[in-house]
């Protein structure tokens, strides 16, 4: 295992590049900062740092993020949230419509003319489809002004608003309680931005303005075509509902409160407009210890809403959840970060729901096991010993490919830029299906993380011929020898085959344990992943490429291309009906001479003197029993170092050596031998400007930028590099 050496963090101008994929720009205009960690992207459209059930104050404008995908109506089971089976909506949108009437941020900024409102949704496709309410009780006094408001929604306890703004295209309105009735005040001009998501209007000065005031706000979203204003139509989101449990889409309070269970006073936000007026900027505590769920933006045109497919729900919005726990102390700069990736039929919170039926929640703390009992028989109370993000991956079976793997990138780039993490020590994990994800991820980006946890998952037939991929990346699977969906012979020949690759990995069969992806014989090994350390510039690097994995959609904006790894870039494979790879060696780099592989088979007990995964522990007495397999790499002295690289290139057009970090940099004479199937072209970068490079009798000098391009013809090669 590679222990740690040091810890370094990312600055805030830092980079952090997958493939093409920039977590943060050099650009101060893209930064947020409001004090220790508490950093976020900025916005377009939104404001603040997109941590949902919270609100923000910054630079004179509030701003309230709302839970995406919640906008599932009221609760019309017969129970309420405290009961699992009833929690959360029931609503379902008119035919050809979905995630229509979606909260994603409400934001209030008053300026000359008046109060601005800004409304930004997840979904909308068709400005006429929304139609948004937006109430205040002017007076901070709910005794006064109407009860509710017009429809036929009938909340527990009094509303007390004064006015409404009614957000719609072409029918913006803005009604006034007189005392007995609603009343039109005046027209509304609503701009509706389909491009943006956003709707923008102004409560006019002269209709009303909070001035230092304090008022009261609630927010309601619906359709035009089922109008909750005329009672036609049901109220699918409430904005300004704060403390929604971590479970099925966060809308238990919300969908109590439009059901009448709940009292409605959960549903406003009370904003100082004093405050907000006076620029004193106001921050949620985003990084406290627990749980948060955040948002990111998406650049993918993806056609949102949410379709229904074969592989289950897909979510095509542009902000795009995912789920944070930050362990005690609170959040601190430079410290591991875990990327998890959920299992079949979950979303980010780890809540199975199949065929629109909730299961129950088998995530860590989970309190709502439900029908998944089998799947936690030591319990849930296994808290995260590092940062931890759940993506959602965009859906429920995409099994981490395609928009799936993009969404993991983007939560990866964000959670990065957010909470600055060691970027030597960020964990890939996973189970079930992101314990098969884990394996897949982990072949294609192998120099992002410091180790790979599948758990409960395998290695699928496309990602089997990949996993040499993980000659610097030390993967730790754990299975359960009478799981019945990832069964016995298919998790033990992924452990064969990594195996006969001779890559480093530690393997678990637990005999008696099944589909379960914790417990206390397993915690250890979460608790001393943090200790683990990303092999940045590999001696070295062993990489293949499958073209059918590739996704270039310039409708959608998705690229996937996986063509880089540790110093090696820009790889074009040669025929690609079938994979390459390119297996390169720098002798220049520090290494030992590898003395042996060391092959362990053996057998373990958590017997009455105690044991877990990790060896004896008197505290850990299961009775489980487990085979433990590993390849150990065991090292001598110190090779002398030369300054040669040795490249062995098949089914490959191009590739490109970065010799800087391959040790060969700094203007030095060296050598490259390539060996390679077909004609290929082969980039050398990291020399010295005009440093002369020879092969075959010809010479040419790189170019300003210290790099060089010559082709090598099939068979073996030598590129000689003279001294700058």
């Amino acid at each position: 295992m590679a222990r740690r050496a040091k810890i370094t963090t990312l600055g805030l101008g830092a980079v952090l590049t997958l493939g093409g994929l920039t977590a943060c720009d050099d650009n101060s205009d893209n930064l947020a900062d409001s004090g220790p960690g508490i950093l976020w992207p900025a916005g377009a459209e939104t404001v603040g740092p997109l941590v949902s059930g919270t609100s923000s104050v910054i630079d004179g404008t509030f701003a309230w993020t709302d839970f995406v995908y919640d906008d599932r109506g009221a609760n019309t089971d017969s129970g309420d949230r405290t009961d699992m089976a009833s929690a959360g909506g029931d609503a379902s949108y008119p035919q050809g419509l979905s995630n229509a009437a979606d909260f994603v941020q409400v934001q209030f900024r008053e300026t000359d003319d008046g109060l601005r409102v800004r409304v930004v949704l997840e979904t909308l496709l068709d400005p006429a489809v929304p139609l948004l309410g937006i109430a205040f009780d002017t007076d901070d006094n709910n005794t006064t002004g109407a009860a509710t408001l017009p429809g036929s929604w009938a909340p527990q306890g009094t509303l007390g608003v004064e006015l409404l703004m009614l957000l719609a295209q072409d029918t913006g309105e803005i009604l006034r309680w007189d005392g007995g009735q609603w009343q039109s005040v005046a027209a509304l001009a609503v701009t509706v931005d389909a491009g943006a998501n956003t709707l923008d209007a102004t409560l006019p000065a002269a209709v009303a303005a909070p001035g230092n005031a304090t008022w009261n706000v609630l927010g309601v979203a619906g359709t035009a075509a089922a109008s909750w204003l005329t009672g036609a139509g049901v109220i699918h989101d409430l904005a300004f509902v704060a403390d929604e449990p971590f479970y099925q889409w966060q809308d238990y309070r919300q969908a109590d409160i439009l059901s009448g269970k709940a009292p409605v006073e959960g549903a406003f936000a009370r904003v100082d407009f004093g405050r907000v007026a006076r620029g004193m900027d106001q921050l949620s505590d985003a990084t406290a210890p627990g749980f948060h769920t955040y948002l990111y933006r998406s650049e993918l045109k993806l056609g949102e809403g949410i379709a229904e497919t074969a592989d289950g729900p897909e979510f095509l919005g542009p902000y795009q959840p995912y789920l944070v726990y930050v362990p005690e102390p609170g959040h601190l700069q430079g410290e591991a970060m875990t990327v998890f990736l959920h299992g079949l039929t979950q979303n980010h919170l780890g809540s199975v729901i199949v065929g629109g039926t909730y299961l129950g929640t088998g995530r860590v703390l989970s309190e709502e096991i439900g029908a998944l009992e089998q799947y936690v028989r030591d319990g849930t109370d296994f808290p995260p010993h590092n940062l931890t993000v759940w993506p959602l991956a965009r859906g429920a079976g995409l099994f981490y490919e395609g928009i799936a793997e993009q969404d993991v990138l983007d939560v990866l780039a964000d959670a990065s830029f957010r909470f600055r993490p060691d970027p030597d020590r960020i964990i890939l994990s996973g189970a079930s299906m992101g314990g098969i994800g884990t394996f897949r991820i982990g072949a294609l980006y192998p120099d992002l993380w410091s180790v790979a946890v599948p758990i409960i998952g395998l290695a699928r037939d496309s990602v089997e011929p990949l996993l040499s991929n993980f000659e610097n990346l030390e993967i730790l699977q754990i299975n359960g020898a009478i799981d019945t969906l990832i069964p016995l012979a298919g998790a033990q020949a992924t452990t064969d085959l990594l195996d006969s690759l001779g890559v480093r990995y530690q393997a678990w069969m637990l005999d008696q344990r099944g589909h379960e992806a914790g417990g206390f014989v397993y915690d250890c090994v979460y608790r001393d992943l943090a200790d683990y350390v990303r092999v940045s510039d590999p001696a070295r690097v062993r990489y293949t490429v499958d073209p059918v994995m590739t996704v270039l959609d310039p409708a959608t904006g998705l690229e996937l291309v996986h063509e880089r790894a540790y110093w090696v870039s820009g790889i074009a494979v040669a025929d690609r009906a079938q994979p390459g790879s390119v297996n390169a060696h720098s002798l220049a780099l520090t290494q030992r001479e590898l003395e042996e592989v060391v092959r362990r088979d053996e057998r373990y007990a958590s017997d009455a003197a105690g044991r877990d995964l990790c060896g004896p522990n008197p505290d850990i007495a299961t009775g489980d029993t487990w085979r433990y397999r590993a390849t150990e790499w065991r090292f001598g002295d110190e090779l002398p170092s030369r300054n040669r690289l040795e490249v062995t290139l098949a089914n490959l057009a191009a590739a490109t050596f970065d010799l800087a970090r391959a040790g060969l940099g700094d203007g030095v004479a060296a050598s490259v031998q390539v060996t390679t199937d077909t004609l290929a072209e082969i980039v050398l970068t990291g020399l010295q400007p005009g440093q002369a490079v020879a092969i075959a009798g010809s010479t040419v000098t790189a170019d300003a930028e210290g790099a060089v391009s010559v082709p090598v013809q099939a068979g073996t090669a030598t590129i000689d590099i003279s001294a700058a």
